[in-house]
Parts: structure tokens; sequence; C-alpha cells
């Protein structure tokens, strides 16, 4: 699996439990999300939504992509970071 570093720009447009994103638009595609892969947290306060910093995604979504998204949280920017890709295309 190959892993390309990016930091552009994404709107995610439905949140579900716990304030995970369910689908987002990424170059102009909507998204839905099949599963949450990892999920990790930075901030003073690691274990709280409410103080974190940023909170970053490893996601695949219905379409095969496989990536990690990140949220800074307090911008409320939300950003496709990383993108991997296995045999199948993106």
């Amino acid at each position: 699996m190959r892993a390309w570093g990016l930091a552009e720009l994404v709107s995610v447009s439905k949140l579900g439990q716990g304030e995970w994103p369910e689908e987002f638009t990424w170059r102009g595609r909507r998204r839905k999300v099949r599963r949450i892969e990892a999920y990790r947290m930075k901030g003073d306060y690691a274990r709280s939504t409410d103080h974190a910093e940023s909170r970053r995604f490893r996601l695949r979504t219905e379409d095969g992509l496989s990536c990690v998204i990140s949220h800074d949280v307090q911008r409320n920017r939300w950003t496709l970071d990383r993108l991997y890709s296995s045999s199948g295309g993106a």
C-alpha cells in the first residue's frame, strides 16, 4: 500500500455520533464514510473533545478510498492529509 501526503481542504457535510465524519466532499466528489479505522486527538485535554486542538480520522469510504482526514477544532477546518492506494483506483 502506498501513501501520499496532502493538505487539501475538504467539506464535511454530515457528522455522526461522536462528531465523526460520515460524509465529505473532496475535489468536487461527495464520499460517504464506510468505517473509521483509527482515531486520534491532540491537545491539552486529549480525552475531551471540548478541549481538543485537532482530531485525525483514518477512514475508508464506500467507494474504497482510504485516507486520513484531520479536523482543526479551533478553526473548524477539515483537511485530507494522507491518501492511501491499494491495487484499486481512488
